[in-house]
């Protein structure tokens, strides 16, 4: 944990830093341009900094310590305009995985324009702009984990009537705007059967992994409006915790479905236990610590006016914050100390965002 706050401080300073050099106030350097998001790499010696100004996105590898930058990425000018990058996460020091959203456009006078969400990666020790910086995942899907102990490697979740994890490897992944010849597989041939980790029957919409970074628990539908939470057992097979029927309205006379008021963001430290967030709130402001099978819950923390979007923990497992959504900036709230609720444990676990 130690360690955690040694690269969170080194980051800090960097970029404030950053912003006196600039002949700017800290204020100043965070407002024009706005920094959207920071990520540490692995060994703690950069920054991917996804910064904007005026609309327009770019992503940027900055020395720690140092003052060496360089572009990594250009959303407008990779995908047009209105081409966003919603999230990075470093898979090793040298592959950066970022969530992209790639407007496309529709068939005239029938659709209108449609989304597209596509997960890169970027090789950030390749040229920018070069075909084999950017690689991308063409199978349908999300990034549900990294693979610490093994560099290179990512875990990708697809969802359908059975739901699967699978184990990919960059170095096999095609560049994304190569064409693919007759010989290639997509993907490299990766989503089969020996790399698959873990599957469960219905379409999963959030995988949870414990500190150890084992998968214990989903949650999927297991009906055409049931959405269950399940836990996970040593032999792959998931056992219903908790459901929820989607139509039906809330009914809080009963302990039982009080507790469908909570969804789950996070597994607790505790076997049972899950980091919610409350399903009444407009803006989720409060985060629940739940336990399904013993019908209790208590409040861990409440921000002070943001909604919350993400958790944060050190790399121990520990509850270090919470992550909120301030004028389109995520914004870092330290939880300990005077910040937490009554009686609260910040002995909790994260399970990835995905």
């Amino acid at each position: 944990m130690k360690q955690f706050f040694k690269f969170y401080f080194v980051a800090m300073l960097s970029l404030m830093a950053a912003g006196a050099n600039a002949g700017a106030n800290v204020e100043t350097f965070f407002s024009a341009p706005l920094i959207h998001g920071v990520a540490l790499r692995p060994d703690g010696r950069a920054l991917a900094m996804l910064i904007e100004q005026q609309g327009q996105q770019t992503l940027k590898l900055k020395e720690v310590p140092g003052k060496g930058e360089k572009l990594l990425f250009n959303p407008a000018v990779y995908g047009g305009v209105d081409a966003k990058i919603v999230s990075q996460d470093w898979l090793d020091n040298r592959y950066l995985a970022i969530q992209f959203l790639q407007p496309k456009a529709g068939i005239a006078d029938l659709t209108d324009s449609k989304i597209a969400r596509r997960l890169l990666i970027i090789d950030t020790q390749a040229p920018e702009g070069s075909v084999q910086q950017v690689l991308s995942v063409k199978n349908p899907g999300w990034l549900v984990g990294t693979q610490p102990n093994t560099p290179g490697q990512f875990l990708y979740a697809k969802s359908g009537p059975q739901s699967r994890v699978y184990r990919v490897d960059v170095t096999r992944l095609q560049a994304d705007k190569a064409p693919l010849s007759k010989s290639d597989q997509v993907d490299g041939g990766q989503f089969v059967n020996s790399n698959q980790l873990i599957q469960v029957e219905g379409y999963a919409t959030r995988w949870f992994r414990n500190h150890q970074g084992e998968f214990n628990a989903v949650l999927h539908f297991t009906q055409a409006n049931t959405l269950t939470l399940s836990q996970l057992q040593p032999d792959g097979k998931a056992t219903a915790i908790y459901s929820w029927n989607l139509l039906k309205t809330q009914n809080k006379k009963s302990k039982t479905e009080e507790l469908a008021r909570f969804l789950p963001l996070a597994v607790g430290g505790s076997n049972g236990e899950f980091y919610c967030l409350d399903r009444d709130e407009t803006e989720s402001r409060s985060l629940y610590l739940v336990n399904y099978a013993a019908k209790s819950y208590r409040l861990i923390y409440e921000t002070s006016a943001f909604k919350i979007v993400d958790l944060s923990f050190a790399p121990d497992g520990k509850l270090i914050g919470v992550q909120t959504l301030n004028n389109e900036r995520l914004v870092l709230e330290p939880i300990g100390g005077e910040n937490m609720a009554a009686n609260t444990n910040t002995g909790l676990r994260l399970t990835h965002r995905c």
